[in-house]
């Protein structure tokens, strides 16, 4: 069995207290001692201001068997840029090991919890990120719960914004999250079919949008430029590129009418020949 490995964090006196997390799990406030096993770990030090958390450092860390190394927090911190997460809405820590962080008392893993993950009235957990201003609540759960989390299939009603059935997700769920072919609706007549990876709309599907709309094609996130095929109320196809929701990139729109216009758009708008 090969030996542990050892990381001693030392941090200046203004990130002192500050949360200290290893591939995604709690151990405790800036400066700390971790003992773990040899291999390729992420080390992220995560701390309040301002009224949120914010990540204040980042680093992968490789270790031998029986290795000791330590660090010593940058200040500045050491991004070229801020980082990205103010808050926890595009965190995905693995939901067991979130659980163990929460139970061992971690304000990190209990704010990314809140944010992203609601209850049932028996405390089984799903991943549903909304804002909180909306009120958000799970009405019905007609599946199992494992593990503290909604598993297998089932369908998932929760209320938001002064309706009582503001969405509903029907499929199988993974750790309380929606994984592989399932069916999303809204209150509003929203639908989305087809698969979904760790909570969220990926691969192949299809939406059909409160005003008519119909998209068919790829989804990923909204940075991603994908293919697909926007089919409007009144007639017009585009068929081509998509980012962040709108026409971005290669494509032609054919109106109603029979024109066609090839090229390449940028936010819904053509901007000429390729």
């Amino acid at each position: 069995m090969a030996a542990d490995s050892y990381i001693r964090l030392i941090c200046e006196e203004e990130e002192k207290g500050s949360d200290v997390i290893l591939d995604g799990e709690y151990k405790g406030k800036c400066p700390v001692d971790i003992t773990t096993k040899p291999g390729a770990h992420r080390l992220e030090v995560v701390t309040k201001k301002d009224g949120k958390y914010k990540f204040v450092y980042s680093t992968d860390v490789p270790l031998g068997a029986g290795v000791a190394q330590r660090i010593e927090l940058p200040k500045p911190p050491g991004y070229a840029q801020p980082p990205e997460w103010d808050s926890f809405w595009a965190r995905r820590t693995p939901f067991p090991v979130l659980m163990r962080s929460v139970a061992a008392g971690s304000p990190v893993a209990k704010a990314e919890l809140a944010q992203n993950y609601l209850a049932d009235a028996k405390g089984c957990y799903f991943l549903l990120i909304m804002p909180e201003e909306m009120r958000p609540s799970v009405t019905s759960w007609s599946g199992a719960c494992k593990g503290g989390a909604g598993s297998g299939p089932g369908d998932l009603v929760w209320s938001a914004d002064g309706h009582a059935e503001y969405g509903r997700l029907s499929g199988n769920f993974v750790q309380g999250k929606i994984e592989g072919k399932g069916r999303q609706f809204f209150h509003n007549g929203e639908v989305y079919e087809g698969t979904f990876v760790a909570g969220q709309q990926r691969g192949q599907g299809s939406q059909l949008y409160a005003n008519g709309d119909r998209y068919e094609g790829e989804f990923q996130d909204w940075k991603t430029t994908v293919k697909g095929v926007l089919i409007k109320k009144n007639g017009d196809r585009y068929e081509g590129e998509f980012r962040a929701g709108q026409m971005n990139g290669k494509g032609v729109l054919i109106g109603a009418d029979g024109t066609r216009t090839a090229g390449k758009f940028q936010q819904n708008k053509y901007i000429g020949p390729e």
